[in-house]
């Protein structure tokens, strides 16, 4: 039974992961950056140092985060629904979202980024995926970058931007 389940949620991931990047083509909501390994260098709005993700919107309009989901749980897409206060992402411009299970600061996402490696879903209103981002283990003080924003190629940088471009970033293969 464990086996058929494991087997069950790899088809799934699987899946998502394929919708998704059919779905996204360099959309509004583009996982650009991802911390989870921040254990001193940024301050979140709870007054600690918790982990964060920065979506980039590649488009040339304003994209909406209102009603938006993100999950690190494939069987359940609709997780935590970003609140109306998370406002937008302007053109070509970034936003950061908190992970912070200790429910500080409603803005914050109620659990943590998974330290040893794991995947962020975001969905829409209706639980169509918009994107599928596998992240590995963190390493303590870097994060997890796309080496260009919204390129294909990732790497961990020890000079992490949120909510800025990571062209100023040296990274490590």
């Amino acid at each position: 039974m464990k086996r058929l389940k494991r087997f069950i949620t790899f088809l799934s991931v699987l899946m998502a992961t394929a919708t998704a990047a059919a779905q996204s083509a360099m959309g509004p909501y583009v996982v650009n950056e991802i911390m989870a390994g921040n254990i001193d260098e940024f301050i979140s709005p709870s007054w600690n140092f918790d982990g964060w993700m920065e979506l980039y919107n590649a488009t040339d309009v304003e994209a909406d985060l209102t009603g938006l989901y993100i999950s690190d749980d494939v069987m359940d897409l609709k997780k935590w629904r970003l609140p109306k206060s998370l406002g937008s992402i302007p053109a070509h411009g970034y936003a950061r979202i908190w992970f912070d299970d200790r429910l500080i600061i409603p803005e914050n996402v109620p659990f943590n980024l998974d330290m040893d490696g794991g995947t962020i879903y975001l969905s829409d209103r209706d639980g169509n995926l918009l994107s599928v981002t596998p992240y590995p283990q963190a390493v303590e003080r870097a994060s997890w970058a796309r080496i260009s924003d919204g390129g294909s190629q990732w790497a961990y940088t020890s000079e992490p931007t949120p909510s800025a471009c990571t062209a100023t970033s040296h990274f490590a293969w």
